[in-house]
This record gives C-alpha cells, sequence and structure tokens, in this order.
C-alpha cells in the first residue's frame, strides 16, 4: 500500500489541479491507483 501512495505521489508531484481534470490519462490512471488501495485496504486485518 505504502508503494501505491509513493506512486500516485510521485505521478500528481508536478501536475496542478487544472491538468489532472484535463487530462483523461492522468483521470484514468489515477482512479485505477486508487482502486487497487481500496482493494488492499479492504484485506488489511482487523487485528492491526
Amino acid at each position: 500500500m505504502i508503494q501505491g501512495i509513493a506512486r500516485i505521489e510521485d505521478a500528481m508531484k508536478d501536475v496542478s489541479k487544472e491538468e489532472f481534470f484535463q487530462s483523461r490519462l492522468l483521470l484514468d490512471a489515477m482512479s485505477f491507483n486508487f482502486a487497487i488501495l481500496g482493494e488492499a485496504a479492504n484485506r488489511v486485518s482487523d487485528a492491526l
């Protein structure tokens, strides 16, 4: 999960809000990465 967050941060570090919302590629990529993070979070043990 930490690697996934780092990938998102790295991809977005030089992107403005306007650029992000105008780029279908960035929107799709970030949506995919957040979906993967959500799936991973669902698998984390309640004991943690």
